[in-house]
This record gives structure tokens, C-alpha cells and sequence, in this order.
């Protein structure tokens, strides 16, 4: 990276490895507690959807951006669609699981009597 550049570019990346540090830690917690520890259900695997896709995120996209922030010129622009296609597929996942969360806990509070 450029002097420049560097100092630019240092509290963007200082940022990011905070969030893929921490998000690795509470993603993978919570991928170990709701295998381990919970018994099935619904809400148990759409935790565990939205935190794998969480996991995939800090492995695959933070690492991405940190290469195009630090790599500027010698990042190879063939794979950005690449990289971009799987976060928005991951993006697009978490929220359509939101949605069916949502969904799920309006039909248990909306019509608590049916079974489910």
C-alpha cells in the first residue's frame, strides 16, 4: 500500500478487522451453543441460517474488501463480480430468513392455539 494511501485507508481497515474479528467470535458461538445446547425447532434453525450466513460474510467478504482497500492497483477487477454476487446472495438469505423469522413469530403470537 502507498504511504498515502495507507494512512488514508487505516481506520476503514481498522474498522473492518474489528467487525470480521468480532463477528467470526459471535458467529461461530452461536453456531456451537444452538447445535449443542438447543433442541430442534424452527427458531433454532433459522438462528443457526442467519449465523452460518453471518459466518460466510466474515469469510468471505471482509476479506475481499480488505484485498481491494490494500491492493488497490494490483486487485484483479475480473473478481469483483465474483465477490459481490456472493455477498448480495448472502445478503438476500439473511433477509429473506428475517422475513420468515418474522413471519413465524407473527403466526405464534397472532394464533397462539394453532399447532405449529
Amino acid at each position: 500500500m502507498a504511504d498515502d494511501t495507507a494512512k488514508y485507508f487505516f481506520p476503514t481497515v481498522v474498522y473492518i478487522v474489528v467487525l470480521m474479528i468480532t463477528g467470526l467470535l459471535g458467529n461461530s458461538l452461536a453456531v456451537v451453543v444452538y447445535s449443542k445446547r438447543f433442541k430442534g425447532s424452527s427458531t433454532r434453525t433459522m438462528t443457526l441460517g442467519l449465523s452460518v450466513a453471518g459466518l460466510a460474510a466474515n469469510l468471505v467478504c471482509f476479506p475481499q474488501k480488505l484485498a481491494e482497500l490494500s491492493l488497490q492497483q494490483a486487485f484483479n477487477f475480473k473478481v469483483c463480480p465474483t465477490f459481490n454476487f456472493i455477498h448480495s446472495s448472502l445478503n438476500l438469505f439473511s433477509v429473506g430468513l428475517l422475513t420468515v423469522v418474522a413471519l413465524d413469530r407473527q403466526r405464534r403470537v397472532c394464533l397462539p392455539s394453532k399447532r405449529h
